[in-house]
C-alpha cells in the first residue's frame, strides 16, 4: 500500500509538471527539452504482478502480459521471460532452494553441480547472498557516449553476483571497522568511503575465511548483470520517471545512501545496480571499447591509466549517470561517500 501510495503522488506530480510546462519537460541528456507523452491511469496490475514476480515459470509471465500488454510491469515482464528463458535453454536440472546454506569447507566440484541459474548461494553467515547469473551474449556499450563505444558482442560465462551492495555489517565482519560517512544508516546500508585498494583488502580477507575466490565484477559481467537481458537505458526500461522504483538517485536519496533491497530487483534479483552507490569493478580504464575482449574477462591490460572503472552511479548521480551502459572512473587510492562494491565469484 505505501508503494501504491507513492506511484500515486508521484504520477500526481506529474500531471503537476505536465500542467506548469505546457506539455513539456526537462530531460537529463543535455538535449533540452522533449514533449512529456502525457501522464497514463494506472492499469489495475499491480496485484498481479506481486503476486508472479518472483516466479520461476515463464508462464506466469506470459499470464501476465496476456492480460496486461501495457500494464506499468510489462517491460520487466518480458525482461524476466528472456532471463528465464535463457537459464532453462542451458541448464535444464530443475530449481534448488531459493537460499543454499554452503559452509566454506564444501567443495567448489560440489557446489558447481548444484548451481542452477537464478539459485542464491550464502557460503558463510557474514557473507553476501550471491545470484546465479546465466551464461549469455549481449551487446555491449552504447551510442550514448564515445567511451562507450564501439557497441561490439560479449560472451559471457555463468558466474555469481552479489544480489546487493556490499553492506556495513558484512564489511564491519571481515575488516573490523567501518569507514562509511553514513554509518547512522544501519548494517543493512551499502559500505561506502572505500577505495578500490580497500576492496581488494577485504576480498583477500574474505577469501581467507571462506577458502573461496571472491573477486569484483569485471566491466562486461557487471553491464550483463545491469541489463538483465534488457537493451535499454536502465534494466527496466527507458521510462525515466520509473527509474524511482529501482533505484536511489539525486531526486529521491535525501542525499544519502539507503539501505539495499528496499527498491525493486531486476530481472535476474539484483538489488540497487543503479544508483546507491558506485560500484568498483576490476578492469583498469580504457577510453574506449577498441580492443576489448569479448570473453567477458576483466580488461587489465594496455590501460589508458592507472584508473580503475567505476559502474551504476550513486545517490547523487542523474539518471543520465544511472544507465546500464554508463561508464566512471577512480583513482585505486580514492575515496568517497558514494563509492563502494558489489562482489562477484566464478562458480
Amino acid at each position: 500500500m505505501p508503494q501504491l501510495l507513492a506511484r500515486l503522488l508521484h504520477l500526481a506530480l506529474l500531471a503537476a509538471l505536465l500542467l506548469a510546462h505546457q506539455g513539456f519537460a526537462q530531460v537529463s541528456d543535455g538535449k533540452g527539452l522533449t514533449p512529456l507523452e502525457g501522464v497514463l491511469p494506472i492499469p489495475d496490475d499491480r496485484a498481479l504482478w506481486d503476486a508472479v514476480k518472483d516466479s520461476r515459470d515463464v508462464n506466469d509471465f506470459k499470464a501476465y502480459l496476456n492480460k496486461f500488454p501495457n500494464g506499468l510491469f510489462a517491460e520487466m515482464a518480458s525482461n524476466r521471460m528472456r532471463a528465464l528463458a535463457v537459464g532453462t535453454a542451458q541448464t535444464p536440472q530443475p530449481p534448488s532452494p531459493p537460499v543454499t546454506q554452503i559452509a566454506p569447507q564444501v567443495s567448489l566440484v560440489v557446489q558447481r553441480q548444484n548451481l542452477v541459474p537464478g539459485q542464491i548461494i550464502k557460503d558463510c553467515a557474514d557473507c553476501p547472498e550471491m545470484v546465479v547469473i546465466p551464461s549469455g551474449s549481449y551487446e555491449m556499450g552504447s551510442t550514448g557516449s564515445v567511451n562507450e563505444q564501439p557497441i561490439h558482442r560479449v560472451n559471457v560465462p555463468s558466474f555469481l553476483i552479489g544480489k546487493t551492495e556490499v553492506t556495513q555489517g558484512q564489511w564491519k565482519a571481515v575488516m573490523g571497522n567501518n569507514p562509511s560517512r553514513f554509518s547512522q544508516c544501519g548494517d543493512d546500508c551499502p559500505v561506502e568511503q572505500v577505495s578500490w585498494n580497500d576492496a581488494q583488502d577485504f576480498i583477500r580477507k574474505l577469501n581467507q575465511k571462506t577458502g573461496l575466490a571472491y573477486r569484483l565484477p569485471s566491466e562486461p559481467e557487471w553491464e550483463y548483470a545491469a541489463r538483465a537481458g534488457s537493451t535499454t537505458e536502465w534494466g527496466h526500461g527507458n521510462d525515466e520517471f520509473r527509474l524511482a522504483d529501482f533505484a536511489w538517485f539525486s531526486i529521491n536519496s535525501g542525499a544519502k545512501s539507503q539501505a539495499g533491497a528496499q527498491k525493486r530487483p531486476n530481472a535476474f534479483g539484483l538489488f540497487d545496480m543503479h544508483g546507491n552507490v558506485w560500484e568498483l569493478l576490476e578492469d583498469c580504464w580504457h577510453d574506449n571499447y577498441s580492443g576489448a575482449p569479448t570473453d567477458g574477462s576483466a580488461w587489465t591490460t594496455a590501460c589508458s591509466s592507472n584508473t580503475r572503472v567505476l559502474r551504476g552511479g550513486s545517490w547523487i548521480s542523474n539518471p543520465r549517470v544511472l544507465r546500464s551502459a554508463y561508464r566512471g572512473r577512480i583513482a585505486p587510492d580514492n575515496r568517497g561517500n558514494y563509492f563502494g562494491l558489489r562482489l562477484a565469484r566464478t562458480p
